[in-house]
């Protein structure tokens, strides 16, 4: 099974390549349960470490001996080799910083950009100096790398993890679950959209419950589905509630593309009855003339 830190695994056999004793699978999840990062079992360090062709005379300490140079590059970990500011950050503050690396790992999970992923982290945690994106993208790269790993292999990485519920929620949702698992506070564009959503997903549990023994918890279900249904079914396609919003929204589109006959319709307004006959004002009888009794 591939690992998240597939990257930082193969920097780190680079880096040990001539350790006595060699490296072995169960020294790496040492380090890692130290940071924060799920061990490495030995299959997947093996197959790991056997990918790994090193050129002739390889030297890690070298950065100017040009095969080395290639090696590293081509293995995708040169930049934690040879580290810039924005990885040396990556490895002295934000892998220290465990509570935001919760939040950022359960974003990543639901495919945040990492530009939105830095920008709610540093409001969150009022980071000084602030997280980069490409300080995101370095973590991501080479400690949480989401890419790698598809649900089977996420299923079984997380196992015991206390955040693997939301961690698979945000992978399966996207962003705004991610957010949302993470202690944000999203709110959806279209303020019907849950009630629809919920509709949708009572109407296929109600389906697949044709396909399932007639036992009395199987048709006390189908039940509780069917009131479910027809209650939001009335609060979003109600007569009353469709006539109303049919009307919001053409009131909504005239006012925008011909706002002259919104406005003469606002002045007409209410001298129809809505069943399609006129309201015609009422004069006191006998005022006929303009004057009374």
């Amino acid at each position: 099974m591939p690992h998240p830190s597939h990257f930082y695994i193969k920097y780190v056999i680079a880096r040990e390549l001539s350790a006595n004793p060699p490296l072995t699978a169960d020294a790496i999840s040492l380090t890692f349960q130290y940071i924060g990062l799920p061990g490495v079992n030995e299959h997947e360090f093996d197959r790991t470490r056997q990918s790994m062709v090193f050129p002739t005379n390889f030297t890690f300490t070298n950065p100017r001996h040009q095969l080395t140079v290639d090696f590293m590059k081509s293995e995708r970990i040169y930049s934690i080799w040879q580290t810039t500011d924005n990885e040396s950050r990556v490895l002295k503050e934000l892998m220290e910083h465990l509570r935001a690396r919760d939040r950022i790992d359960v974003l990543l999970m639901g495919r945040v950009p990492s530009e939105e992923v830095a920008k709610w982290v540093n409001k969150q945690f009022n980071m000084n100096p602030a997280y980069t994106a490409r300080m995101i993208d370095t973590y991501k790269h080479y400690f949480w790398n989401t890419d790698l790993l598809g649900i089977n292999d996420w299923n079984t990485l997380l196992y015991g993890d206390p955040r693997a519920d939301a961690m698979l929620a945000a992978y399966s949702c996207g962003p705004e679950q991610a957010f949302y698992r993470a202690g944000g506070n999203p709110v959806p564009e279209d303020p019907e959209f849950p009630l629809r959503e919920y509709y949708r997903q009572a109407y296929y549990i109600l389906e697949a419950q044709r396909y399932k023994s007639d036992s009395g918890q199987s048709i006390a279900n189908r039940s509780r589905l069917a009131a479910d249904l027809k209650a939001f079914y009335e609060m979003l396609y109600g007569r009353e509630r469709g006539e109303l919003d049919r009307m919001r929204k053409f009131k909504e589109f005239i006012m925008v593309k011909h706002p002259a006959l919104y406005k003469t319709w606002e002045d007409l307004e209410g001298t129809h009855s809505g069943d399609g006959t006129d309201r015609k004002e009422t004069k006191p009888k006998g005022d006929e003339d303009g004057s009374a009794n």
